[in-house]
């Protein structure tokens, strides 16, 4: 990643992107908004995310089984989780 940032320079950073797999498979965070761990990561160091998975609290998490409206509010949570200012 860092080589990469360093390759774009700073007017192209945030046009590297790195994928963050929601459902968490073969990495050190937590499925689901655990994978905030990984967005805030890339945050800080000014690279973009590419998250894999995005449904996943509609078809696995909080939001599975709720009414529309209850889904919404589910998928808001799991958004500003992932990219707090």
């Amino acid at each position: 990643i860092l080589s990469s940032l360093k390759l774009a320079g700073t007017s192209r950073r945030f046009d590297v992107y790195v994928g963050v797999d929601v459902f968490a498979r073969g990495v050190k965070y937590n499925a689901g908004t655990g994978c905030a761990v990984a967005t805030s990561f890339l945050q800080n160091l000014g690279a973009s995310a590419a998250i894999f998975a995005p449904g996943w609290v509609l078809e696995c998490g909080s939001g599975k089984n709720k009414s529309v409206d209850e889904a919404k509010i589910e998928d808001s949570i799991f958004w500003s989780m992932l990219f707090k200012s």
